[in-house]
């Protein structure tokens, strides 16, 4: 009886750490911040303002306003899980060269944001963002329009989802947790060993506002079959739009595609 005992708590004991040391793989993969801010807007011959705020759990947000003249209309920028805002320097001159303004932010634990990174914070991030363009800089709801790349394709989708938001563009966004971790990690987790949501799908599913999809079929980080089933569930009239490259590297390779559906998408908002 003791022998039987004994493997059955050996058993527990080895199941126990297998999935503390899964929820700490997937905290690694997930989340990879850089603290060092590489380079500014002004590289490129941008102004910009350095902005900071509070999230909902009193971290302090840092970020950039990137303004453009004579005009309202204001992208809101949830980049994805790794580096920090210093490596979106390019996203904010494409959108600039529309003549958009242009903000971004650091999620807690990110770039020189306080706190620790995780999915709440990810969502408190984007909010606080979000309050402190309609509270600080005056602009109304529905000229901001929410774009996410990655894993901030979910924090953008539900900003969009809570507020009046003037549109949404969701750029090699995931479909959620589980289907990134299978791409990641090349094993399919079942639901209870999942450490995070991140579900683009659900919050997309109860968006009213315009959406756009951009992805690449060539993307090896995050794979197109994300972009494309989030198009089974996103509004009436949105489109997917392809680019050729791998994650990041096709907004450079299709640049002059990337920025006409950007154009076309933003002109009819």
């Amino acid at each position: 009886m003791a022998y039987y005992t004994l493997i059955l708590l050996t058993a527990v004991i080895l199941l126990i750490f297998l999935t503390l040391l899964l929820r700490k793989l997937q905290y690694m993969v997930t989340f990879q911040p850089r603290s060092e801010i590489q380079e500014t807007p002004a590289v490129l011959n941008l102004a910009y303002d350095n902005i900071t705020f509070k999230d909902a759990s009193g971290n302090t947000i840092s970020g950039w306003f990137v303004k453009a003249p004579d005009n309202d209309k204001t992208i809101l920028f949830c980049h994805g899980s790794g580096g920090n805002l210093s490596h979106r320097v390019d996203s904010a001159a494409a959108y600039v060269s529309l003549g958009l303004n242009f903000c971004v932010f650091d999620y807690a634990g990110y770039g020189e944001s306080t706190g620790k990174p995780s999915e709440e914070a990810f969502y408190e991030g984007a909010d606080a963002a979000f309050d402190y363009l309609v509270k600080t800089e005056g602009i109304l709801p529905h000229n901001i329009i929410v774009a996410g790349r990655s894993l901030g394709g979910a924090p953008a989708a539900l900003l969009a989802r809570h507020y009046s938001t003037g549109g949404l563009i969701l750029e090699s966004s995931i479909y959620n947790f589980g289907m990134a971790a299978h791409d990641r990690l090349k094993i399919i987790l079942p639901g209870f060993l999942l450490r995070y949501s991140f579900d683009t799908r659900k919050i997309l599913s109860s968006v009213n506002c315009p959406v756009l999809l951009i992805a690449s079929r060539d993307d090896t980080v995050v794979k197109f079959r994300n972009s494309s089933k989030l198009l089974e569930t996103a509004p009436p009239g949105t489109e997917l739009i392809e680019l050729s490259g791998d994650h990041d590297d096709c907004y450079f390779f299709c640049r002059q595609r990337y920025l006409d559906a950007l154009k076309d998408f933003i002109s009819r908002i």
